[in-house]
């Protein structure tokens, strides 16, 4: 009985947020996203490249991209895209 009403209000909780961000259901511009995404990563790969180099300077070439790349995609997933949306979603779904 217990779990059951948890799942039915656990339920309801995810039925709500999806009904109140019915703009998440638009995509977002190609263009938009483009720009904003290429207005971060350029950035990103010099600070990382230049930080690397700068600590590291005999890292071979394959290591150091590795790394780098690793840092940009996990700048991106987890920090950077939920900022974007945060921030500009409204824009970027005009």
């Amino acid at each position: 009985m217990y779990l059951e009403s948890q799942y039915r209000l656990i339920q309801g909780l995810v039925m709500n947020k999806e009904k109140n961000h019915h703009t998440d259901s638009i995509p977002p511009k190609k263009w938009k996203m483009f720009i904003l995404i290429w207005v971060i990563v350029y950035p990103l790969i010099l600070i990382v490249t230049n930080t690397l180099r700068l600590f590291f300077p005999e890292m071979n070439s394959p290591l150091s991209m590795l790394v780098t790349s690793l840092t940009i995609v996990s700048a991106m997933v987890f920090i950077m895209i939920p900022l974007i949306n945060k921030f500009l979603g409204k824009w970027i779904r005009k």
